[in-house]
């Protein structure tokens, strides 16, 4: 379901159950065609995947603490977009982050600026 219907989730409208997950689970054994890419930090509360309640195999979901796109990601990302056919890329964050390389003082890689 991506982030599009994430309004709907928040008034409980939709219901994932563990059923629905076992028989995706069959569905997308061979192949994947996630409908978007999600970059989010690393941080165990921020679940894409929980928060608008998506089956397997519908978002490509990249963590790194921080959310810092360094070489790493930004090829997983590519990889998404050129191999499976992502148009769509949502970076999810969260207040008081704490990470190592987020914010002042930064300690990680150096960005990469999104060109598209």
């Amino acid at each position: 379901m991506c982030i599009e219907k994430f309004e709907e989730v928040k008034r409980c409208i939709e219901v994932l159950s563990a059923r629905d997950v076992v028989e995706r689970a069959g569905a997308t054994a061979a192949r994947q065609a996630p409908r978007c890419a999600v970059l989010t930090c690393s941080d165990s509360r921020v679940a894409p995947e929980l928060l608008t309640l998506s089956n397997l195999g519908e978002m490509f979901v990249v963590r790194v603490a921080g959310n810092v796109v360094d070489d790493l990601v930004l090829r997983s990302l590519k990889f998404a977009v050129e191999n499976l056919g992502v148009r769509k890329i949502y970076v999810i964050g969260h207040k008081s982050a704490r990470s190592p390389g987020g914010g002042a003082g930064r300690t990680g890689p150096t960005p990469h600026r999104a060109t598209r």
